[in-house]
């Protein structure tokens, strides 16, 4: 399996909660009142998020007060910790906020506030019925893809400096490292007590043991300080605030690392489920709700084991189909496709490139400043291919594209490091998002409407809509070969993850049904690193490939109604239109252009 990375939007928020907004009582049933009101709750909505969530405020704002915020409101540091105290506020917090929410009456909104509306009760709806205490504690708190711990140092060292303030800032962002892991350590103490202790001991050791090992040469700090330098500072108050920086890194960012080892290491293996969710109590309908999540849909776990069922056997005949028209390309899944290169020496090549090809395809949003950059290796994050850095909404900085260099063994030439510069930026995530910011008209749709699936699937189904750009590379029917072979396999992990996390395979039974879907695996350690991999990020590849298989029904539905009016720019502006919005709203807004075009 190739590597896939997980789009970090709001790094280390516990968004388990939906702030509550002053709005008034809307009893009137007057429409331009209750327009006005909604408009306000929804602003509000961002306001209170930035203003409780520093990371989140740093990340997309420079300007806070632009945007209503109040500095005094915002406490410098990683956020609410895991404690049952804050837990519980959260639930409180997002019930009280339902009941501000029923009192909008969606019919007499407008028909953009009512897809607001929608993306927003779509959140709100899973977030209640994730605050029923028997899902308390069940969420693992160190998954090896995407816990905090592993975010934290990539966070750090991509973080923005702008300012003088910003120094000041971080040095106290830094210093509340300590705080916020043991919070989360206080929290596997508790899963320990209660049974729903999920987590892979070696793998958060050996991470965690990196970053100590390399403290006295630390990429982040030699990052950071190199922010710090950039500043029109004098020399002596850079090297005040990079002393500073580097008593508190010490102090509070490796002591909170090493916590991390002593309290991971200090846990009963007897309390570890070295299973799936559904080895513990109330596990399974959590999975349920993580798909759910994961998906932005109220599908049940089978009807979406069912989609991905009938999708691998589209796949299968799909490939047979490639074959038998081109006998001569079999010998290339033989070789396991090592053979197949791109002309590509480097990443601003493929950028380049795709700037130009994608003008055809895509609707125009004007010319995009980014910078694409090797992640350090002591920092990498083997699940993690790549990621792209959101960026803040008033700023006019480079767009910051990050892949992991993998102790430079990365093949520039490999068709997949294409797909990846396409995935994580044009026409993939960068692109996505700039188009939202240039197009949507509230904020909280441009940085906090989430649907997990959309993101991510949109910048799948791009990555292989962009093999057409290399025809004069490679031949098409190999590239086809290539996709359908790729997808087969994501969505036979993504049945694995079922099997694991709602139906309770152990390693034994990973191998069996593998072999089923026509996948051995001789290699133990192999077998076990996959497995463990599922085991210990629930849903991790679902919202990729979830979402792509939406995307490309939605194509083949279109081409099939259209025909020859088919147009790329206009179906792609159907799917980009209302943002990062469930899939429900998406296919409405495919059905108006095909209704229209027809």
């Amino acid at each position: 399996m190739n590597k896939i990375k997980q789009l970090t939007t709001i790094l280390l928020a516990l968004i388990l909660t939906i702030s509550i907004s002053g709005c008034n009582n809307q009893n009137s049933g007057d429409a331009d009142k209750m327009q006005t009101e909604f408009d306000q709750f929804i602003e509000q909505e961002f306001i209170d998020t930035m203003e409780s969530d520093y990371t989140s405020l740093h990340s997309f704002i420079e300007n806070p007060e632009n945007f209503g915020i109040d500095l005094n409101n915002v406490e410098i540091g990683f956020g609410s910790g895991y404690s049952e105290e804050e837990l519980e506020e959260a639930k409180k917090t997002t019930e009280e906020t339902a009941e501000r929410f029923a009192e909008f009456d969606r019919d007499l909104l407008t028909a953009k506030q009512q897809e607001t509306y929608d993306i927003y009760q779509n959140t709100l709806e899973l977030a209640l019925e994730s605050n029923d205490d028997k899902y308390d504690y069940i969420a693992p708190a160190f998954e090896t893809a995407t816990g905090a711990y592993c975010q934290i140092p990539t966070m750090l060292t991509d973080w923005t400096v702008r300012n003088e303030q910003d120094v000041k800032d971080l040095i106290t962002l830094v210093d509340d490292t300590d705080r916020y892991i043991q919070s989360l350590l206080d929290y596997l103490k508790v899963q320990e007590e209660k049974d729903t202790l999920s987590i892979n001991v070696n793998d958060v050791v050996e991470y965690c043991q990196g970053i100590i090992d390399a403290k006295d040469n630390s990429p982040i700090l030699q990052a950071l300080n190199e922010k710090i330098d950039a500043l029109n500072l004098d020399e002596n108050q850079k090297n005040t605030y990079k002393q500073q920086l580097s008593t508190t890194f010490n102090d509070s960012f490796i002591t909170a690392y090493q916590n991390i080892i002593d309290t991971v290491n200090g846990l009963d293996k007897n309390k570890i489920n070295d299973g799936g969710l559904a080895n513990i109590e109330n596990g399974k309908e959590y999975y349920q709700l993580l798909l759910q999540n994961a998906t932005a849909s109220s599908k049940t776990v089978t009807e979406i084991q069912s989609e991905f069922e009938d999708a691998m056997d589209d796949c299968l005949k799909e490939m047979q189909s490639l074959i038998i028209s081109n006998p001569s390309i079999s010998s290339v899944v033989q070789n396991n496709f090592g053979s197949i290169k791109t002309n590509y020496n480097s990443y601003e090549e493929m950028m380049q490139d795709l700037a130009t090809e994608i003008q055809e395809d895509f609707p125009d949003i004007g010319t995009i400043d980014y910078q694409i950059a090797q992640i350090d290796p002591s920092l990498a994050n083997n699940s993690v291919a790549a990621y792209y850095n959101l960026p803040a909404l008033d700023s006019k900085a480079a767009n910051q594209i990050r892949v992991n260099s993998d102790n430079n063994e990365i093949d520039i030439s490999a068709v997949d490091t294409f797909q990846t510069i396409a995935h994580e930026g044009l026409p993939g995530h960068m692109y996505q998002v700039n188009y939202s910011y240039l197009n949507l008209d509230n904020n909280y749709r441009k940085v906090l409407a989430s649907n997990p699936s959309y993101q991510e699937g949109w910048a799948v189904y791009v990555q292989y809509y962009c093999n057409k750009y290399l025809s004069q590379q490679v031949n098409s029917d190999i590239l086809e070969l290539m996709k359908y072979n790729n997808i087969y396999s994501y969505y036979a992990m993504i049945l694995c993850d079922i099997g694991i996390h709602y139906e309770g395979w152990d390693l034994d039974e990973f191998k069996d049904n593998l072999a089923d879907l026509g996948f051995v695996i001789n290699d133990d350690d192999s077998l076990e690193l996959q497995y463990n991999q599922l085991k210990d990020n629930p849903t991790i590849f679902v919202p990729y490939y979830y979402g792509y298989l939406q995307f490309s029904n939605l194509e083949t539905t279109a081409k099939e109604e259209l025909g020859n009016k088919f147009n790329d720019i206009e179906f792609h502006e159907a799917l980009l239109t209302s943002g990062c919005a469930p899939f429900t709203i998406v296919e409405k807004n495919v059905e108006n252009y095909i209704e229209t075009n027809k």
